[in-house]
């Protein structure tokens, strides 16, 4: 924009704040000719001093009899934006808070059943070219619609991709001017694809890549008008009603991702991995745009609703309202859990899983500590006096040092991620990631005996199924030191069982380590295979629940202890806690004592460091400390060591040498 077109005393903070917005990617057009309307409104209340007062503000934030809700909070917005901006350049200016508006009801999706689609798309491909308005119509009408649905796109995305955008090889369409100015690629399945290419030969045998691919005419891309008026034309003749809201074209958007949802929950797909997946493919830029069809789902399908509420128990109870008024400390933990942790960082499903547990208990404690809510707290508000208050408060509960280091540490990762998103609070933000851990008495490692171990492995009858099965769960989990959750991630694909029998193992931060098994556990393993999985695939997991599920940690946990009860029912001194780790901590241990080298112990077990791996080596090393001092009785005894203070010759000659 010229500066000529701005008249007011901001003509010049006006221009330097779209420049400042172009600069950092936006386009700012609409929010161009916003700023001059108040521009406009600025100069017409004859404001000559500047600076922006509560009173003109309310003013211009006034609802107008003609416009609704969504144009005025829009207005508003933009002079909010254009206030703060005054602010932060020295410049005195009441900012309009949030909520001044009402809130707008929510649109209730219209989800197209099986029905209503093929219904539409019979009308779809009866379309006819007009020669001289619409000449490719019948051609372009069945492509564009199809893959509308199919990827989940927007409709201007789709109508104003260009050939260049379209990889025929790879299948895919580059999306170049997406909502939030962010580039994607969207895949476009196979036999689409194929449609296009054909729509390419016939269409656009002389035109160049800058062309529009979807084209009304020679040149021009559809317009949103023409989209529409034929999907009107379309819902009559495939006799879905319209009700004056809708359905509308972006319902289709919505209809494929409760679609997808659906199929992924019955799949047994672990929705907290596949939903970040489905934020990129829709080009969303945050979590809860995407969260939104968790609850379309929910109430679509109501079967499924209890397992979506295993992976995301909250956002089905409570964030799926898609509250507009999110603080910015909100935001930040949207971000922080479903961008940053599992793209950024590569950490596991689990740790997420305790972040989000730690980010729970801090509002948790900021709502019974503090009567702070958490639609009211902004990371501004997050500092460091206050992370060691709730650190105090959580220890002040029951929890161990330990317990309070982890939740710590989560906090910290959280501070760190947070100085990234907002600069202007680094300094605070420095100090909580400041804050030392306090030390810990060194946790005692506990673990069984070879004996122990080879009782307990040997506990199921294997001449059942369900026998057979968990003498192969506790067999790995103890011979190849692996974590429960990698346990439960080995697919069939991931043994190998040849001259030397392997297992690949999904590690933390998404490291795959392969470990050597026993010849014992791999033709326990091969029988397990061909007796009662003969019919799996490489993708399919090992390990299985009664139902045919991927086992769980919960599922080997109880395994573990109904064997261990049984143990004990014969042998009250076998150990009451044996957990699942402690397969772990046994080979570990069992290793050591088998004098093999700490650095192999550690690539088998997967530290990232060798330090964690140390902990063993001091484990043995008390153990033999116990050892030596059991025995020093037996050797002092034998000897018979004389008392000095009785020999007064000896005493006398020494006091001589002073």
């Amino acid at each position: 924009m010229d500066k000529e077109i701005y008249n007011s005393i901001f003509q010049e903070e006006i221009h330097d704040l779209i420049a400042l917005k172009r600069a950092l990617g936006f386009s700012y057009r609409a929010e161009a000719g916003s700023l001059r309307r108040i521009d406009t409104f600025l100069c017409e209340n004859n404001l000559s001093e500047k600076r922006i007062s509560k009173e003109l503000c309310d003013l211009w934030c006034r609802k107008r009899t003609y416009e609704t809700v969504t144009n005025q909070a829009s207005r508003i917005s933009v002079m909010r934006v254009f206030c703060r901006y005054l602010n932060d350049i020295g410049i005195p200016a009441y900012i309009p808070p949030k909520g001044i508006t009402r809130k707008r009801s929510r649109y209730d999706a219209h989800i197209y059943t099986d029905e209503e689609l093929q219904s539409f798309f019979d009308a779809v491909d009866k379309s006819q070219s007009v020669p001289d308005s619409c000449p490719y119509r019948a051609d372009v009408m069945p492509v564009f619609f199809r893959i509308l649905y199919t990827s989940g796109m927007r409709v201007s995305e789709l109508r104003l991709a260009r050939i260049r955008d379209i990889n025929f090889g790879e299948g895919y369409i580059t999306v170049h001017e997406a909502k939030n100015h962010k580039e994607r690629y969207v895949p476009i399945h196979p036999l689409l694809m194929d449609k296009c290419k054909e729509l390419k030969e016939k269409i656009h045998v002389h035109s160049s890549d800058d062309e529009y691919f979807f084209m009304l005419l020679p040149g021009r891309p559809m317009t949103l008008g023409n989209v529409y008026k034929n999907f009107r034309r379309y819902l009559e003749q495939a006799g879905i009603s319209h009700t004056g809201k809708g359905p509308r074209i972006h319902d289709f958007r919505h209809t494929y991702c409760v679609n997808l949802l659906r199929k992924w929950s019955d799949e047994g797909k672990d929705l907290i991995a596949y939903l970040p997946y489905m934020r990129t493919m829709l080009g969303h830029e945050s979590f809860e745009e995407t969260a939104y069809y968790l609850k379309l789902t929910a109430e679509r399908f109501p079967y499924i609703k209890e397992r979506m509420m295993e992976s995301f128990p909250d956002l089905i109870r409570e964030q799926l309202s898609m509250n507009t008024n999110s603080t910015d400390f909100a935001c930040l933990v949207t971000g922080f859990l479903t961008d940053y942790l599992p793209h950024h960082r590569c950490y596991s499903r689990n740790t997420i899983l305790s972040y989000r547990d730690t980010l729970k208990l801090f509002l948790r404690f900021l709502k019974e500590e503090k009567e702070t809510s958490p639609n009211s707290f902004y990371i501004r508000d997050f500092k460091r006096e206050l992370v060691i208050e709730f650190l105090e408060w959580y220890r002040n509960n029951g929890a161990g040092i330990t317990a309070a280091n982890q939740r710590l540490a989560a906090l910290k990762a959280f501070s760190d991620y947070a100085q990234l998103e907002h600069i202007e609070y680094i300094a605070p933000l420095q100090n909580v990631s400041g804050i030392r851990a306090k030390k810990a008495a060194p946790k005692e490692v506990s673990f069984l005996t070879v004996e122990q171990m080879s009782s307990l492995i040997n506990s199921p009858d294997v001449n059942s199924h369900t026998g057979f099965r968990h003498r192969v769960i506790l067999t790995l989990l103890y011979d190849s030191g692996c974590r429960v959750q990698e346990l439960c991630d080995i697919t069939i694909a991931d043994i190998s069982l040849g001259s030397v029998a392997t297992v690949r193992l999904h590690g933390k931060g998404n490291k795959y380590r392969t470990v050597v098994i026993a010849d014992a556990t791999a033709k326990l393993v091969e029988n397990y295979l061909s007796r009662y999985r003969s019919y799996a695939v490489g993708t399919d997991f090992l390990i299985t629940n009664r139902y045919h599920r991927k086992i769980d940690r919960d599922g080997i946990s109880y395994i573990i202890k109904k064997y261990v009860d049984a143990i004990r029912k014969k042998d009250a001194t076998f150990p009451e806690h044996v957990h699942c780790h402690m397969f772990r901590h046994s080979k570990a241990m069992h290793m050591l004592e088998a004098g093999i080298n700490i650095v192999y112990i550690r690539d088998f077990l997967g530290h990232e460091d060798i330090s964690t791996t140390m902990v063993y080596v001091r484990a043995d090393n008390r153990l033999k400390n116990d050892a030596v001092n059991a025995l020093a009785p037996k050797v002092t005894e034998e000897r018979d060591f004389p008392d000095w203070n009785k020999d007064k010759d000896l005493l006398q000659f020494l006091n001589s040498l002073k």
